[in-house]
């Protein structure tokens, strides 16, 4: 399929198009040019219209299929010190958290994954997602033993194979809840 002829809506760049797009449901870690971008759009009308169940690995069926990709989203529980990943209104996934301490709580509210930063180094662990709340984020940890306690700036700390294992699951552009 990405081997289509060179022209308005194939070019060299379909196939990265077509991963970024099928696999992850979100534009990220690119650089949008003008061919870029209309690859994008083609390829995922594309994969809407017939329905394509795999591409590079990834599961995607549009609305003629029967398994519909995931729809994930994320509650951040404060006073359980949890994080849920939820798919529609069904818990799967709950992970162990730190949070903010007194005086740099947690804000609440309803925000989106931004972006993501493998290996961000200092205290941030393995993985850092930006929340649409400026300078806050869900992240790993260069310190374990924190996880399960209120120390945090006011992010929410994760076992750094706990946040590997979430983004592979919650792309940007995913809904975080945090709560009380």
């Amino acid at each position: 399929m990405t081997d289509g002829p060179v022209g308005l809506l194939f070019g060299p760049v379909t196939p990265l198009a077509v991963e970024a797009v099928c696999m992850t449901n979100v534009l990220y870690n690119l650089i949008l040019t003008t061919d870029c971008l209309g690859n994008i759009l083609a390829m995922w009308i594309y994969c809407k219209e017939n329905s394509v169940q795999r591409l590079a690995g990834a599961e995607y069926t549009g609305s003629k299929g029967v398994n519909a990709m995931a729809s994930y989203r994320i509650i951040v529980d404060l006073s359980d010190r949890a994080l849920y990943l939820l798919d529609g209104d069904t818990v799967v996934r709950q992970y162990p958290i730190a949070v903010g301490k007194v005086l740099t709580s947690t804000p609440e509210g309803e925000y989106r994954i931004i972006n993501k930063q493998e290996n961000p180094g200092g205290p941030f662990g393995v993985l850092w997602m930006g929340l649409s709340r400026p300078h806050y984020g869900i992240h790993g940890t260069n310190d374990p033993s924190s996880i399960g306690k209120a120390v945090s700036h006011g992010c929410i700390r994760m076992y750094n194979e706990d946040v590997l294992a979430l983004s592979a699951m919650a792309p940007v552009g995913t809904r975080v809840t945090i709560r009380s």
